[in-house]
């Protein structure tokens, strides 16, 4: 019989990749099993790249690994939606984020969240636009 003061360990999915950047080997933890969600704390803003200037919106979801102490470790794809560019720059704007601690039975873990990000042109500047008319 199980100790009932034992935390349960949260199931995994075994199609994540193993590892969480610092070598232990855990599994992250998917986002909903968490008992308490890491919450962003520093400040993520992803930049259209100027090499994407005449491409289409797109839209994909990331997967962004946690290491227990809420750091960044790695991005990833879920979709095959975004282009490369596009997923270069998601990835250099979270990697430098930080998160207050996943936990799981106020224990630090390992964790995974996804984000849906969308990619849309700038509108081009209309001549004329935003200025006095001329007399």
């Amino acid at each position: 019989m199980p100790d009932p003061t034992t935390p349960a360990l949260p199931s995994v999915d075994p199609a994540l990749p193993t590892g969480d950047g610092d070598g232990d080997g855990q599994r992250p933890v998917p986002y909903a099993e968490l008992t308490t969600k890491p919450r962003l704390i520093t400040d993520v803003r992803i930049v259209m790249p100027p090499v994407a200037t005449g491409l289409e919106a797109q839209s994909g979801v990331i997967a962004v690994f946690l290491d227990p102490m809420g750091t960044v470790v790695d991005v990833q794809s879920r979709t095959d939606t975004l282009a490369d560019v596009f997923l270069q720059a998601a990835r250099e704007a979270f990697m430098g984020a930080k998160f207050t601690q996943p936990l799981v039975g106020g224990f630090p873990v390992p964790a995974v969240m996804q984000f849906e990000i969308r990619f849309e042109p700038s509108a081009a500047p209309v001549p004329g636009a935003g200025s006095s008319p001329t007399p």
